[in-house]
């Protein structure tokens, strides 16, 4: 029995190959189809002007998949090294409190990182959160990293009305970016 390629007439691209007598391919195939006598693959092309079967790259087969999944294999000490590692918040929280301390001299208060950092930890102070309008941005406002460009990155709010005024600057520039998308 005869095998057919039933390719798309205008692409080339073969949508299935069957094998059926020479007498019955006719019934195989549709409207903006055309079939091929050959032993093409579903990964082949025909080339629609010469009629000649150009060889595809096969999928990957289900080992290859596998394999690319796979994790590559660390050495034992940055595995260790990863499970004994802090947090990346706590490391951070160190580097700002080794800013804050003067470890990195006084210039290391200017930069970008620090006023950010102390800009947050200023409008939202550690202890209980019992201000109103603090409550309502932490239940309102969803994770994620607010950028406001109109914010100075010196500023730091002094009491809690400021951190209000801050986190509106925040929430309202997330909104506009949000209608953006």
């Amino acid at each position: 029995m005869p095998n057919y390629a039933i390719y798309d007439r205008t692409s080339g691209e073969i949508l299935r190959t069957v094998s059926v007598p020479a007498d019955a391919i006719e019934m195989q195939v549709q409207d903006g189809e055309q079939y091929l006598e050959c032993e093409a693959q579903p990964h082949d092309k025909i080339d629609v002007a010469t009629r000649v079967v150009i060889a595809g790259t096969p999928p990957p087969t289900m080992a290859e998949v596998m394999k690319r999944s796979e994790k590559p294999k660390r050495e034992p000490f940055v595995e260790l090294r990863a499970k004994l590692y802090p947090t990346v918040g706590e490391q951070f929280d160190m580097l700002f409190k080794a800013i804050e301390a003067g470890q990195f001299g006084e210039s290391a208060r200017e930069s970008q990182f620090y006023k950010r950092i102390k800009t947050v930890k200023d409008a939202v102070p550690k202890g209980e959160i019992s201000d109103p309008a603090l409550v309502y941005f932490m239940e309102t406002i969803p994770d994620a990293e607010f950028v406001d460009p109109s914010m100075q990155a010196s500023t730091t709010p002094s009491a809690n009305k400021d951190a209000y005024a801050y986190l509106s600057r925040l929430a309202y520039t997330r909104k506009r970016k949000d209608k953006k998308k």
